[in-house]
């Protein structure tokens, strides 16, 4: 009988995507023997002001235009949902693939809020959440409530790999800064 498959879900702006979300989709398929990565490219976060994001459709040229990888698919299925928050993103996926197991991948600087997070508590029954370091020691870790929660469920993966120290902020005012890359996102058609 052949096994379930096992997708991570990398969810965010991809304001813009960057190589940081490369390295963390191709560790998370190698360390939690990954079948696939799905990006989840929503289309307006809560916790972001919609003047600060690059339109949807340029999110998502620029995010395909930068994996290379076959098993990465970027998506955009928070717009098809018509969810926006995490939760229920995640109701709505794991109703619609009953037979997947999925594994929420997320850097360890989000965590100090994911208790803010709508219906955060429900997540790790829905999903096994792996962890990467971006800011903190696992000591560090173990001192959020949250991320205690978490371990209680039974449901935490922490992949030990080198930090991941892109920002997505300091790329996007490049990109901001420099009008070329943004006229030619949105001259593209072909993506």
């Amino acid at each position: 009988m052949p096994k379930n498959k096992k997708i991570g879900l990398l969810g965010g702006s991809f304001n813009p995507a960057h190589s940081g979300h490369v390295y963390i989709s191709e560790q998370a398929i190698t360390a939690l023997d990954l079948d696939e990565v799905w990006w989840l490219v929503n289309p307006l976060n809560p916790f972001k002001e919609e003047r600060d994001m690059l339109p949807l459709s340029q999110r998502i040229a620029y995010a395909k235009s930068l994996n290379k990888n076959p098993a990465v698919k970027v998506t955009d299925l928070e717009r098809e949902s018509g969810t926006r928050y995490t939760a229920d993103t995640l109701d709505y996926i794991t109703k619609h693939y009953p037979k997947v197991d999925f594994v929420w991948l997320m850097g360890d600087d989000l965590l100090p809020e994911f208790h803010l997070w709508k219906d955060w508590q429900k997540i790790p029954d829905m999903v096994d959440i792996a962890v990467f370091p971006r800011t903190m020691t696992e000591k560090q870790l173990d001192l959020i409530p949250a991320v205690n929660f978490i371990k209680e469920k039974g449901k935490w993966h922490y992949i030990n790999i080198s930090p991941v120290s892109f920002s997505a902020s300091e790329i996007r005012n490049n990109i901001l800064d420099n009008k070329e890359i943004i006229k030619g996102m949105e001259n593209d058609k072909t993506r």
